[in-house]
């Protein structure tokens, strides 16, 4: 509902804005009970990212391309949730759990990168005439 008064990608950037802004607070402020708190409003905050996208997608993209894409996206998205976990349990068991916070900014900060250069419209398609 929120994502239809200001719109899907505005609610994108304040999503993963919120998120960062908690995982620093996890991060930098030593208390079990505010970093149950604030990890349980990560989880909130980053839940309905996937649909958006999706949803974000099928209006930039032209129909006869989106269930190809749609795939790609999905597939691509499920090999990232698989290989970021190793990676991050690799890099945890060498350098401590210490380093957990700081990969899960700068993966979020690598995602609001990623979303500032997807087109918030759909390209219009324009004749060539020869």
């Amino acid at each position: 509902m929120f994502a239809l008064q200001i719109g899907e990608r505005y609610v994108v950037f304040l999503y993963l804005s919120l998120a960062i802004g908690l995982e620093l607070i996890i991060w930098l402020v030593p208390s079990l009970v505010g970093g149950a708190v604030a990890i349980s409003f990560v989880g909130l905050f980053l839940g309905p990212i996937y649909p958006i996208v999706m949803n974000h997608s099928g209006q930039i993209l032209p129909p006869w391309l989106l269930t190809g894409c749609i795939g790609w996206i999905a597939g691509i998205g499920q090999a990232g949730s698989a290989f970021l976990p190793f990676l991050t349990g690799l890099l945890a068991n060498r350098e401590g759990i210490r380093s957990l916070q700081p990969l899960l900014v700068s993966m979020m900060g690598f995602l609001v990168c990623l979303w500032a250069i997807v087109p918030n419209h759909p390209r219009k398609n324009r004749v060539i005439l020869s």
